[in-house]
């Protein structure tokens, strides 16, 4: 069960960080969450941070935990775009945004799952 949540969790976080950089802080329209600095300054720290405590639940492969919030947020930018912008550029962004992106969430996970078991470890001494 703890899984499921933290599975929804992550898929909810990245699907918010785009949503919520697109649509708030541009009331008059809609914009690509990335012209935000507040994705970059706030979100993607957040999401680091989320992805390390999801990572300390057991049970989730690290390289698979990072696939459930880079999910969240591919759907979101399918969904929320400008008006009269294709998805043309989505196969660009993948490649300059969530690969990298793929590649520091790896890593938060890898060190969320160590957190976890030298906590568990010095906790069975």
């Amino acid at each position: 069960m703890k899984l499921i949540i933290a599975r929804a969790m992550l898929f909810t976080a990245g699907f918010l960080l785009w949503a919520m950089s697109a649509l708030i802080p541009h009331s008059d329209r809609i914009r690509e969450g990335w012209d935000n600095p507040a994705y970059w300054n706030i979100g993607m720290p957040l999401m680091l941070v989320l992805q390390v405590a999801a990572a300390t639940i057991p049970g989730e492969r690290f390289w698979r935990a990072p696939l459930w919030m880079l999910s969240g947020h591919a759907l979101a930018i399918v969904l929320i775009h400008p008006t009269g912008n294709g998805l043309g550029l989505l196969p660009l962004a993948i490649m300059i945004i969530g690969l990298p992106a793929y590649a520091f969430l790896i890593a938060a996970s890898l060190l969320g799952s160590n957190l976890a078991g030298l906590v568990k470890s010095s906790l069975a001494k």
